[in-house]
């Protein structure tokens, strides 16, 4: 059955009388608990605010009402609410009688949209695409599993194709459904969806799933579309992709480094669209998230591209100082440096420290058993331990937990029989800001000093670097 079909078939009864791109609108509202005295709309690039349009409250006692109506810019995403402090994105141009209620004191969390089939729709397409993107994960997490080992059973090999043409379908039908019924919706989505990387189709092109998702993550989008310019979902994508690179890019060489592919999304678009400077603050997001050290160049960027905004390049200025001095304790996880020590309790109530590791290689691994990202690299830590270990590696599994039965429930069921600690305080734990821990699963291979090899090694890179350091297994021997 295809997701999104109920989607499809509403978007198409109640928008197809909706001009594309059309930027006249109708608002009104009704707001309980209200203390302020006008209603404001405003358009941003994710840093800089804009009022455009203001309308005064027509008060009785605590309640209040409010009309809009007139043109924006062009059809797309907007904020309103009574200050830069109380507000809600929504969509606006090309309906009219759109209807806002809620509490004047809590915009972002109180507000309803309701006789705005554009609004309404988006909703639900941010929750299919959720539902989609879990799917892909599966399957991928599947692909991970099976293609740890040495040979791949063809039975299984089969099982996973199957799987892969399914989603591929997924995808494609979705799509196409989606273009016809509201092809605004269909770029939002198109920019949203994971891509989905193959071994048996991708990797003669690319070496592993990162340096695929950092070229095909925006494939189907073309930059240059006007429709873009207000499209706030762009921004929110951006932050992911530079996450994800910014995460990654110690392992990346050459022209696969990140600050290549950001500096090419850029390229993608012109300097004086909104576009790019939706795109430009989204890389800054992401880049500040992660206390980058390339912060300073996109945020000098930005200064010389909108000097005007004196406020907010003041602040980023001010993010310099903060990174530069992250940059300096990153110095102590540099390669070649003894990482600090580790002094946690085991699920058997043992403590657990590096230091009584020196003899062996260990991976230090940072997971969460929440996070899918971390429990996708389960197949390869149970592959490498069994090729490994009895070679002199050792893996410590340090868990950013809130729950000690879900965490033991996933060694246990993932079979993840080596060394793990955790003291259970989730993101309050004092090894998070010891470790500078931004993302999860994060990872650090000491050599038998107890010194830094390599950071952020997965898959096969990882595997390579560990047969090059230890006797290489016979062939056909696991």
């Amino acid at each position: 059955m295809l997701l999104f079909a109920l989607l499809a078939v509403a978007a198409c009864s109640e928008t197809s009388e909706i001009e594309a791109g059309k930027s006249a609108f109708a608002l009104h509202g009704e707001l309980e608990d209200c203390l302020a005295d006008s209603v404001n709309i405003y358009e941003t690039d994710g840093f800089a605010y804009h009022q455009i349009k203001s309308t005064p409250l027509i008060k009785s006692g605590s309640s209040a009402t409010f009309r809009f109506s007139g043109k924006v810019p062009q059809k797309g995403f907007y904020l309103i609410g009574t200050s830069l402090n109380n507000l809600t994105p929504l969509i606006l141009g090309g309906e009219e009688e759109i209807k806002l209620v809620g509490k004047g004191t809590n915009f972002s969390r109180s507000t309803q949209l309701l006789n705005s089939p554009q609004n309404e729709n988006y909703a639900k397409l941010k929750l299919q695409i959720a539902k989609v993107n879990r799917r892909t994960d599966s399957i991928m997490q599947m692909q991970a599993r099976l293609y740890v080992g040495e040979k791949t059973p063809k039975r299984q090999k089969e099982e996973l194709y199957q799987a892969f043409q399914y989603i591929r379908n997924e995808h494609a039908k979705f799509r196409d459904s989606l273009k016809k019924a509201d092809p605004y919706l269909a770029k939002i989505a198109d920019m949203s969806l994971f891509p989905i990387f193959e071994v048996e189709n991708n990797l003669q092109k690319y070496p592993n799933a990162l340096k695929h998702f950092a070229n095909e993550y925006f494939y189907a989008i073309d930059f240059k579309s006007p429709e873009l310019n207000y499209m706030f979902p762009l921004r929110e994508n951006v932050i992911t992709y530079t996450r994800t690179l910014c995460a990654a890019q110690e392992n990346f060489i050459g022209k696969d480094s990140a600050i290549l592919f950001l500096d090419n999304l850029l390229d993608k678009t012109a300097k004086e669209s909104r576009t790019y400077r939706l795109i430009l603050s989204g890389i800054m997001q992401g880049l500040s998230d992660q206390e980058s050290q390339f912060f300073p160049k996109y945020a000098q960027l930005y200064a010389k591209q909108y000097p005007q905004e004196k406020g907010i390049n003041r602040e980023n200025s001010q993010k310099f100082g903060k990174i530069t001095e992250t940059e300096k304790q990153k110095q102590q996880f540099a390669k070649g440096s003894v990482p600090p020590e580790i002094n946690l309790p085991s699920p058997e109530g043992e403590t657990v420290k590096l230091s009584s590791l020196l003899g062996q290689y260990v991976l230090l691994d940072f997971w969460g058993s929440e996070f899918i990202p971390s429990r996708r690299q389960i197949p390869y830590y149970v592959h490498l331990y069994k090729r490994f270990h009895a070679r002199g590696l050792e893996i410590v599994s340090v868990g950013i937990e809130q729950d000690k039965n879900a965490w033991l429930k996933t060694i246990r069921e993932e079979k993840m029989t080596w060394k793990h600690a955790s003291d259970v305080q989730y993101w309050q734990s004092p090894i998070v800001e010891t470790y500078l821990l931004k993302s999860l699963p994060s990872n650090y291979l000491l050599d038998k000093e107890g010194k830094i090899i390599a950071k952020n090694m997965y898959g096969k890179d990882l595997e390579r670097k560990l047969e090059s350091l230890m006797i290489i297994p016979k062939k056909g021997e696991k």
